[in-house]
Order: structure tokens, then C-alpha cells, then sequence
């Protein structure tokens, strides 16, 4: 069996601003797949937009390494992970009704085990076990599409 998956969240643009809202409008599945992935991983990536000031603000919070990239309009931040950190990204991830960050990989000794992309409409897995696939069927909304490699 493969042991990486992308998964592809039934998701609509409700603008022509390009984000992603999942169809529903809810993130309940990102919570519960963020907060078990983080009891497998070190370190926290987040990606967002140089002109979002606020969420910039916001991860500065936590002492991170919030670095804008040479190329684009991307600013990174990497930090380890703390008790803080995490309850900050499961309990305060949504402003405005919109996911606040991108991109959001968990990271587990220099290796991504999860990829939250476009808001968290797109999420990669990598390496998963039997019981991480068994969770993330229950989790996402029943039009997911899955991709495995």
C-alpha cells in the first residue's frame, strides 16, 4: 500500500480573490487532523501572505523565525513546537471565517508528516500508519478526494 495522500477537501472560491473555502464553510476536519498530527511532530511551519500584517503579528507572538522570502510575497515561520503553539493553531485558526495561514506543515525530525495547503482545502500525509488513515477517513467531509503515491 502507498503511504502518502493527498487529499483534496470539497472547496469552492467565494471571490475572485483565489481562497479557498471548504464546501460547508467549516473547519472542524482541519481541527481534529491538525491536533493529531501535532502529537507526531517537533516543529511547526507556517506559510502567509508578506501583507498580512495581523497573522504576522500573531506567529511573532510565539519567537519563531519568521523570515520573508527573497523571492514572492511569502513569510515564513518555523518554530518548535510548544503546549502554546499548538493550542493557538487548534483553537485559533480562523479569522473572519477563512482559515488564517496557507500553508501549515507539521514537521517531525526535518521530515513533513502533514501538509495543510490553500487554506486547508489541500492536505498531503506522508507516511501514514493504518490507524492515521482510519482517523482521517472518519474526519474529512465523505466528497474528499484522496491521491495516493
Amino acid at each position: 500500500m502507498n503511504r502518502n495522500v493527498l487529499l483534496a477537501i470539497p472547496s469552492y472560491s467565494p471571490d475572485d480573490s483565489g481562497f479557498q473555502c471548504p464546501a460547508g464553510e467549516t473547519y472542524t476536519y482541519w481541527e481534529n487532523i491538525i491536533s493529531y498530527f501535532l502529537t507526531k511532530a517537533d516543529t511547526v511551519e507556517i506559510h502567509c501572505w508578506k501583507d498580512e500584517k495581523a497573522v504576522i503579528n500573531e506567529l511573532r507572538y510565539f519567537e519563531g523565525k519568521a523570515v520573508v522570502a527573497d523571492e514572492g510575497d511569502i513569510c515564513l515561520f518555523t518554530e518548535k513546537k510548544t503546549p502554546a503553539l499548538s493550542e493557538f493553531l487548534v483553537k485559533n485558526h480562523v479569522t473572519n471565517g477563512r482559515l488564517k495561514w496557507f500553508t501549515v506543515n507539521l514537521i517531525s525530525s526535518g521530515e513533513t508528516v502533514l501538509h495543510s495547503g490553500h487554506w486547508g482545502t489541500e492536505l498531503a500525509v506522508y507516511g501514514f500508519s493504518e490507524e492515521d488513515l482510519a482517523f482521517i477517513t472518519k474526519i474529512v467531509p465523505s466528497e474528499t478526494d484522496f491521491t495516493w503515491w
